[in-house]
Order: structure tokens, then C-alpha cells, then sequence
């Protein structure tokens, strides 16, 4: 989930190497864990889990080094929150590129 190849590819793709097939492994966990263990997250219906999913993404990325931060908000009297982590660039951190997503679910 946090790994890339840093480096694009043209072409057919080559044999998977035991790094990739440990990302694809690590990133099937990830997506089952919020799909099947935690389930519906969302706001309305199932603010708990959604408080779970955060709590999750979270630990999975400060187990990797990250420095999480919140930004924390209210919806319909939930408390929310925005996950974020910066990562520097290699060859131009002074530059930034901004990458989302959403964990919660309807």
C-alpha cells in the first residue's frame, strides 16, 4: 500500500518478482480488512467503523514509518477525520503532489 516500483513500464510485463507479489499480497490484506472485517463505514449508519478504518490506515502507516496526521471535523455530530502523511521526493522534494482517497463507504 505504500511501496511503488518507482519506475514506469512499456511493454509486457515481466514475471512477478517476490517483491511485487509481497506488495499484491500486503495490498489484498489491506483491502479485506476494510472491506470484510471492518465492513459498511460511513457517517449514517456505521460511524464506528468508520472510526475503525481511520484507526487502521493509520497504524498501517506510522508501522511503516510515517508520521500520521489528523485533521479533524464533525458531521451530523460524528467526529471525522483526514488521514495525511508527507513523503519527500527523492530528486525534487521541494515539489508536492497531492494523492486521495476516500475510506469511507455507503
Amino acid at each position: 500500500m505504500l511501496r511503488l516500483p518507482l519506475r514506469s513500464h512499456r511493454g509486457p510485463l515481466p514475471p512477478a518478482d517476490a517483491d511485487l507479489l509481497k506488495l499484491a499480497a500486503d495490498l489484498r490484506r489491506h483491502v479485506t480488512h476494510l472491506a470484510e472485517e471492518i465492513g459498511e463505514r460511513n457517517v449514517s449508519r456505521r460511524p464506528r467503523e468508520l472510526a475503525q478504518a481511520a484507526d487502521a490506515i493509520a497504524a498501517e502507516w506510522s508501522a511503516a514509518g510515517y508520521q500520521v496526521g489528523r485533521q479533524e471535523y464533525e458531521v451530523s455530530g460524528v467526529k471525522c477525520c483526514n488521514l495525511e502523511v508527507e513523503i519527500l521526493g527523492r530528486t525534487r522534494p521541494e515539489e508536492i503532489v497531492v494523492v486521495g482517497a476516500h475510506y469511507d463507504s455507503v
